[in-house]
């Protein structure tokens, strides 16, 4: 080989790198969704990139979506509560690892010095380490949201019914469904499960989305108890629009809208102004998001700010 097809050979790899990552990230989230239906669940939402495949009134339909909050693909799934879900986590690791072994296998068995053989052991090495790494990285990271973390929690009774009961919610929200919407039985836990913390806001979405009608921001107050707290949001002195919207929109923005700042800060603006800006943020919002539950339910939070605000003129 000479120096020009050197250039070539780390060209093509590098752009072949690049698309064995989103290939792979594909197959990873196929691999969920098969340990899913082996499993006994349901298909709620793919997605992949900017598009979402969703279940929305029974149907599955392809939707585009450019928020970034569901990361590079995600398989979203329910089923029933009695279901075990450690096929369905585990299947993303071992699609990639299975994958990882099969094209090591075959480049191994092919392997060549040759021009032909050095493009072909190129072409097979390249996916065989991304799957590998993707699915041997995803089961054994440290990682809160890694697959291997999940699979630790839902050994637990507690930590497959909350498990459980986090897809059917999830499969609500991609069907439409506000919180305040929901039946409050998809709220109730029992144990100590980690994943128990975001079921646990539920009192915050329905709440807030109810204020007008349910005592307004005292009686939020009052209940979580954030006047004092160590690690409140805003204390009982500051009973305003804006303190009460910052409390709980931030903690949505942990579980469900995404980490990126500028999304909570145009939505916080948003739900705490009355004008043409905060009605095109949140329309903009309500396009962009994935889930149409949370856009719902953000448009709600606004809309009963909006009631407050005529009530105490």
């Amino acid at each position: 080989m000479e120096i020009a097809d050197y250039i070539s050979l780390a060209l093509v790899t590098v752009v072949w790198f690049l698309v064995c990552m989103v290939l792979t990230v594909i197959l990873h989230e196929i691999g969920h969704l098969i340990g899913g239906l082996l499993s006994g669940y349901r298909l709620s939402g793919f997605a992949v990139g900017g598009i979402i495949l969703r279940r929305q009134n029974g149907k599955l339909g392809w939707h585009k979506y450019s928020l970034g909050s569901l990361n590079w693909g995600q398989c979203f799934m329910f089923g029933k509560e009695e279901n075990s879900p450690g096929m369905l986590v585990a299947g993303g690791c071992v699609m990639n690892i299975f994958l990882g072994i099969v094209f090591t296998v075959i480049a191994i068995a092919t392997l060549g010095l040759d021009e032909k053989g050095v493009w072909r052991l190129m072409f097979l090495a390249v996916p065989a380490s991304v799957n590998m790494v993707m699915g041997l990285a995803n089961l054994l990271g440290g990682s809160v949201t890694s697959d291997g973390n999940t699979l630790k929690e839902v050994k637990e009774a507690d930590g497959k019914q909350m498990y459980n009961r986090t897809m059917m919610i999830t499969a609500e929200l991609l069907d439409g469904k506000a919180y305040s919407e929901m039946a409050a039985e998809l709220f109730r836990y029992s144990g100590n499960s980690s994943l128990a913390e975001e079921i646990k806001m539920y009192g915050f979405y329905r709440k807030f989305e109810e204020c007008n009608t349910s005592g307004g921001y005292k009686s939020i107050i009052k209940d979580y108890g954030f006047g004092g707290k160590p690690d409140g949001y805003f204390t009982a002195e500051k009973e305003t629009e804006s303190e009460i919207a910052k409390a709980v929109f931030s903690k949505s923005q942990e579980s469900h809208i995404g980490k990126e700042p500028a999304d909570g800060r145009e939505l916080l603006l948003a739900i705490t102004r009355d004008n043409t800006d905060a009605v095109k943020v949140i329309t903009d919002f309500e396009r962009k998001c994935p889930m149409p539950g949370i856009a719902k339910s953000v448009r709600k939070c606004w809309e009963n700010i909006k009631e407050i605000r005529k009530e105490r003129k």
